[in-house]
């Protein structure tokens, strides 16, 4: 039974393969838009400059509308330390002028104009040209000129220290000259002066109030703390608008505020509890930001030059398996829908929902900002999904489901096979079933101006149906290409059972082995869970009895047992003589089965594994009355197709690959083969890519028999 095992392992990988293929999971898209840039508290830079300009607002109530009751006064610090270098295995430090070491034992020495390189060692040569080696930390102090660090110019003084085998530098700097060294690289310098005030006080106070404790440095130069480029940031307009607050804070019940500050709103600010949770801070509170549209920011999309959201394109598009992999472990797997589910008082998302087919997860607007790259927490989620696709019977209609949330003019659309274009169907607005009824394979999908989903196929098959039926040994039909067809018999209690499989042919005919007996067949294909029979009156009704009678149910209940529970419904016998008649020399044999078809096969003369006198006795007994029987080995017989050559009329091209020849004993000796190749010629295995293969394995047993009338068993 070899053979079978392998014809229904092949028939059950390909219908699983079908059904994976017709089974489409929902093509899904998410799109997210939204407004702003940044966490959305204290002043919004882009409506400060819009205030300033637009409405000629000064410094001082431009800083007091975005943070609400607070009033400005002197800053009461003279310096900051800043981190400008940290873990660095060398340091350059120079100056266009001499300049001074002092190390932490209290040592000056005197250095050269120029750069000097410092190692953890912390060896130096001082400008007397003797090699000192230095305790940590050091104090390098100027003399004229500024100090330089990697080449970068900073005011006030550089402290180095070397811990672990590694360098860090400080820049010790009065007050007013970090302001400078902030404010053109937060702001454009190019903005109207009194934003640029604005901006400065804001810095000068959050540079203060943010400063660490405990250690050896109080700020960082990059956005932990501010951005910080000592003086290569200084700009002559930045620095006036640093001298005109000179010494100018924002101070909230006497003390120091907390004024962070970002891009661009919105259209209006947060508050410190929505955006950040507990406690509330009464100066950080949600306040309208009339000019914020001249923001390129205001508005996610085409209107800005920059990229909305890093790694998925132009604008924040996210296929559900994309917005899986960014979310990892927080979201469900096969995500198919993500909704936001709360808003906070200052319109920004709170909660989002991440369903998919392991259920739902909520995920704060906080989350979803820092795993996604979100320019801020203020956005909507559009939803573009469709689902429905499979596989059809020709003339059929198939259900599709389409679902368009948060978006404008989404369209739905379809593709035929062999069409290169696209062509709309109608126009989706909320959740529609649109039934279609394609007369060939399309595929369709939903678009709208600011994406798309991928494409949900829909497959047509022609119906399964017979085409011929014989009195006995075969029915014949036509399908899909690639279809496994159940042949199925009426029960007298009327449900089906499988009596014999076909797969069907590159021609679309497929054509099932079995013993006809009185009863009522159809056709039954089920390829991705989609049920198709043949219909009602072209059943092949061989019950003479039932001729004129009602037709059967189409719709009873197929046969669902596994293939390998019908095993032995798939092998009836048929007989086949051993004949030489049609051979072209003594290495060839022809198996005629007598069901009105031939199968051409010759012994292996390659193979070398029949001796010459058996072949001879083989087919001596073939040109007579009968066959003795003989003990052939595994290779001994190969496909012949120069024999019976494709085309030929009367040949069952597709036999050689479904035939196992087993013998019908007439006596005591018996030969049973259990197994044959697939392939049934060169042109159908080019057409599958699939090599042609030079021999058919067969493997004989044998037992003490007479005569020459073998069982063919197929499929």
């Amino acid at each position: 039974m070899r053979l079978m095992r392998r014809v229904l392992v092949a028939a059950i990988a390909l219908v699983v393969a079908l059904s994976c293929a017709a089974t489409a999971r929902p093509a899904v898209t998410f799109v997210l838009k939204g407004h702003g840039w940044g966490h959305g508290l204290g002043l919004a830079q882009y409506g400060a400059y819009g205030y300033a300009r637009d409405e000629g607002r000064g410094y001082q109530w431009i800083v007091q509308h975005y943070y609400t009751g607070t009033t400005l006064g002197p800053a009461g610090v003279g310096r900051v330390r800043v981190l400008l270098a940290n873990g660095r295995s060398r340091l350059s430090i120079g100056s266009a002028s001499s300049f001074t070491v002092t190390d932490a034992n209290g040592r000056t020495f005197n250095l050269t104009a120029g750069t000097h390189v410092l190692r953890p060692n912390m060896r130096i040569v001082t400008a007397n040209g003797t090699p000192r080696v230095l305790a940590s930390p050091v104090r390098f102090t100027p003399n004229g000129s500024p100090l330089t660090l990697s080449g970068n110019g900073y005011r006030g003084l550089l402290r180095v220290r070397s811990q672990g085998g590694l360098l860090s530098a400080v820049n010790d700097v009065p007050l007013e000259p970090y302001v400078k060294g902030v404010i053109a690289w937060e702001m454009p310098s190019s903005w109207h002066v009194e934003a640029l005030k604005a901006q400065a006080v804001v810095a000068r106070t959050f540079g203060l109030v943010s400063r660490k404790a405990g250690s050896w440095f109080d700020l960082y130069d990059d956005t932990r703390s501010q951005v910080y480029g000592g003086i290569r940031a200084e700009t002559s307009r930045t620095n006036d608008a640093v001298d005109a607050t000179a010494g100018e804070v924002v101070r909230a019940g006497g003390a120091l505020a907390w004024t962070v500050y970002h891009s661009t709103s919105g259209g209006r600010t947060a508050s410190r509890e929505d955006e950040w949770g507990p406690p509330a801070i009464p100066y950080l509170v949600g306040v309208e930001d009339a000019h914020d549209s001249i923001s390129p920011h205001h508005n996610w999309g085409s209107t800005d030059a920059e990229v909305d959201c890093p790694g998925t394109g132009r604008d924040c598009v996210w296929s559900g398996a994309a917005l899986k992999r960014a979310l990892g472990g927080r979201a469900p797997r096969s995500i198919t829908d993500f909704a936001v589910t709360a808003r906070n008082a200052s319109s920004r998302v709170e909660t989002a929902r991440v369903t998919g087919a392991s259920g739902s997860t909520n995920i704060t607007g906080a989350t979803l900002r820092s795993v996604l790259s979100l320019r801020s927490t203020w956005f909507t989620i559009g939803v573009l999904r469709l689902t429905g696709g499979g596989s059809i019977e020709r003339g059929q209609a198939r259900t599709l489901r389409a679902l368009a949330r948060n978006l404008t003019s989404a369209t739905l659309q379809r593709k035929p096979a062999g069409s290169a274009t696209w062509t709309d169907v109608r126009q989706i607005q909320g959740s529609v079933n649109v039934s279609v009824r394609p007369s060939v394979t399309t595929l369709y999908r939903l678009t709208s101006p600011a994406a798309s989903t991928g494409a949900v196929r829909v497959t047509v098959r022609p119906q399964p149906r017979f085409v011929s039926r014989h009195a006995a040994g075969s029915l014949s039909g036509v399908a899909s290409t690639g279809e496994v067809v159940q042949v199925q018999r009426r029960t007298s209690t009327g449900s089906w059972v499988t009596v014999a499989i076909a797969l069907t042919r590159e021609d679309g005919t497929w054509r099932a082995l079995l013993d006809l007996s009185t009863g009522v067949y159809r056709a039954y294909v089920a390829s991705g869970g989609v049920a198709g029979t043949s219909p009602e009156g072209l059943f092949a009704d061989l019950d003479p009895r039932e001729e004129d009678g009602p037709a059967p149910d189409a719709r009873a209940a197929p046969d669902r047992r596994a293939l390998h529970e019908l095993q032995p419904l798939l092998a009836p016998a048929h007989e086949v003589v051993v004949g030489g008649d049609d051979a072209r020399g003594d290495e060839h044999v022809l198996l005629e089965r007598r069901v009105r078809r031939h199968v051409g096969v010759r012994l292996d003369q390659d193979a070398g594994a029949v001796p010459d006198h058996e072949r001879r006795e083989l087919l001596s007994a073939g040109r007579g009355a009968g066959a003795q029987g003989r003990r052939l080995p595994h290779d001994g017989v190969v496909a012949d197709h120069d024999v019976v050559p494709e085309h030929r009329a009367g040949v069952d091209h597709g036999a050689l690959g479904d035939l196992c020849a087993q013998t019908r004993s007439r006596s005591s000796e018996a030969w049973s083969c259990s197994s044959v190749r697939t392939t049934a010629s060169p042109a159908r295995a080019a057409a599958k890519g699939s090599p042609w293969p030079r021999r058919s394995a067969r493997k004989c047993s044998h037992s003490s028999r007479s005569g020459s009338a073998f069982g063919v068993r197929g499929l």
